[in-house]
């Protein structure tokens, strides 16, 4: 995805205007504690394999493979960023916010921004449209604490 800033007369580009917090590659784990509640660099332990066993019982003789497969009976890994990102952009949308990762491609800088979308609430105007801006950024300030930076971002991305 290409972000372009200013005016683009593109009609395969979509326009983008967040009020809001950028958060960069190595502030990712502040974007995910704060929104999803859980510690990104904890360990996830997850079931090795599919075999109907007693796993506890099996785990408190300290066994650490299957013994009808094989396999471990359980596997553990740190959290896959990547795979957090659906669960980040329904936590966003519950929390009425628009959420949006750009790629490292892009000539923005790239990483999550989180915000009120300014774009995508027409039938909103004036002194109400800047009454719920108000309402978004005393909520961002809530969750992501008051000394975080809100600014306006916005361009053009084409795919």
């Amino acid at each position: 995805m290409k972000i372009r800033h200013g005016f683009v007369s593109n009609s395969s580009s979509s326009s983008f205007c967040v009020f809001g917090i950028h958060f960069s590659k190595d502030r990712e784990c502040v974007l995910i504690e704060n929104l999803l509640g859980i510690d990104p660099n904890a360990i996830v332990i997850t079931q090795g394999c599919d075999c109907d066993i007693d796993r506890d019982a099996l785990k408190k003789k300290r066994f650490k493979f299957c013994p009808s497969c094989g396999s471990e009976l359980f596997i553990e890994q740190q959290h896959e960023f990547e795979e957090l990102g659906e669960d980040l952009y329904k936590a966003a949308s519950k929390l009425g916010f628009y959420c949006q990762y750009w790629q490292p491609e892009s000539d923005a800088p790239y990483g999550w921004y989180i915000g009120y979308d300014c774009i995508n609430k027409k039938k909103i105007e004036g002194e109400a449209q800047l009454e719920e801006m108000k309402k978004a950024m005393d909520k961002l300030r809530e969750i992501f604490g008051k000394d975080e930076k809100i600014i306006m971002y916005s361009g053009s991305c084409s795919g």
